[in-house]
């Protein structure tokens, strides 16, 4: 083990690879998140790349409630300062929506289609990489 640390703080790419695959394969995710990974060490400009297949949206944990993102906080929960709850306010009001809630909410809701479309695409990618090899 010392000889791997040792390894590791010299920046030598085996070790630094089986360092972060042990990492790796040794961290903990939700049931149907997938764990399969490709590294590779760049010594030359000290850069870890990490090829990562993200789960697919069926295995995503579902909101407990319709329409809200954190279903553990009440409205009441979340407070912004008077400044942001002017701006907010305003974008509602150039936006065309009745409140500050309702863009809120959509921005949250093009934020996490925006996410789900990302990891489709890094999905295709890393099947396209894969087939590549």
């Amino acid at each position: 083990m010392g000889s791997l640390r040792t390894a590791y703080e010299a920046k030598e790419s085996d070790a630094v690879i089986e360092h972060y695959s042990h990492v790796l394969s040794t961290s903990e995710y939700p049931e149907g998140f997938p764990k399969s990974f490709a590294l590779d060490y760049i010594a030359q400009t000290q850069m870890l790349v990490i090829e990562y297949e993200l789960p697919d949206i069926e295995a995503l944990p579902k909101l407990k409630a319709p329409g809200r993102i954190f279903p553990y906080l009440k409205p009441d929960d979340v407070h912004f300062t008077s400044e942001t709850e002017k701006k907010l306010k305003d974008l509602a009001t150039q936006s065309g929506r009745a409140t500050a809630d309702e863009l809120v909410r959509d921005v949250v809701e093009g934020y996490i289609l925006e996410l789900s479309q990302t990891r489709e695409m890094l999905n295709n990618r890393m099947t396209t990489s894969k087939a590549a090899r």
